[in-house]
């Protein structure tokens, strides 16, 4: 389901200003600049189902035990705010980490920072965008992550799944569902947002033309 996502990431790099090291192998013929960036890396789509599927990981384990100490801390406070803030205080963390890293070995790089930024010989990140907007698909998937009691999320008891016989049918409809989930919470957090806000607000770029 992850690596479905990859679609998402050129025109989400046209409106962050990202540009990836020009020495990766890139797709040939495949270099519109109509909102989109220009170097398209092959191993950026295989990159994605491993990234996403840590992403995964760390909200199906790690935010709802982070959540649940601190509903401990504040017991009077909304689970559902508390999980909000579990998720979006982490997964800043997590993707801030992973962008310095990512930057600091090379890979790309923001070339136009938005607002507050880290910078370095290797390459620049920024504090804000896209690490902010981000943040709304982190929090959508950790809100459709909380099961009923029979197992099914919200999103499968949508779709009915709750109504096939358990199998491989069943679970082939469970893949195609999160598909959906993910590649929609992805596409309006990420180039929805990155390429309007560019276009509205922010400016052109030699770089990312």
């Amino acid at each position: 389901a992850g690596t479905t996502l990859i679609w998402i990431e050129w025109p989400a790099d046209w409106g962050s200003y990202l540009v990836y090291n020009r020495d990766f192998w890139a797709f040939t013929g495949w270099t519109s600049t109509w909102y989109q960036t220009y170097w398209k890396p092959v191993g950026v789509v295989f990159g994605y189902g491993v990234f996403f599927g840590v992403e995964a990981l760390i909200l199906l384990k790690v935010v709802p035990k982070l959540s649940g100490a601190l509903q401990r801390l504040l017991p009077r406070a909304s689970p559902t705010a508390v999980l909000i803030a579990s998720c979006a205080s982490l997964f800043y963390v997590v993707d801030i980490l992973g962008e310095r890293l990512m930057t600091s070995a090379g890979w790309y790089s923001y070339v136009e920072p938005v607002g507050w930024a880290w910078t370095s010989d290797r390459g620049s990140i920024s504090l804000v965008w896209p690490a902010l907007p981000f943040l709304l698909f982190a929090i959508v998937i950790s809100l459709t992550l909380r099961a009923d009691d029979n197992g099914f999320y919200p999103n499968e008891r949508l779709a009915r799944l709750h109504t096939l016989q358990a199998g491989w049918a069943r679970e082939s409809a469970r893949l195609a569902v999160w598909i959906v989930t993910m590649n929609v919470a992805l596409f309006v957090a990420q180039p929805l947002i990155m390429v309007i806000g560019r276009i509205l607000f922010l400016h052109s770029s030699v770089y990312v033309p």
